[in-house]
């Protein structure tokens, strides 16, 4: 079984996103961590255990879209 945790981000404190970066990391449980960046500049973090996406505009729903 593989873990994944998707972490959707706007204009977030870099430090915020670190720590919680970092937080996935430490995990007992070995899981990868998903970045989305929406629209904002992306955070600068190690790249270990992890994809960071950026979307190329700002959607305004912090990745909860609701149709």
């Amino acid at each position: 079984m593989k873990i994944f945790v998707v972490t959707p981000y706007f204009e977030t404190n870099p430090a915020w996103v670190s720590q919680c970066h970092a937080s996935v990391y430490a995990q007992t449980v070995p899981a990868h961590h998903i970045l989305v960046c929406d629209g904002s500049a992306p955070a600068q973090i190690e790249a270990s255990h992890r994809t960071h996406i950026q979307l190329q505009r700002n959607y305004r729903d912090y990745g909860t879209r609701r149709d």
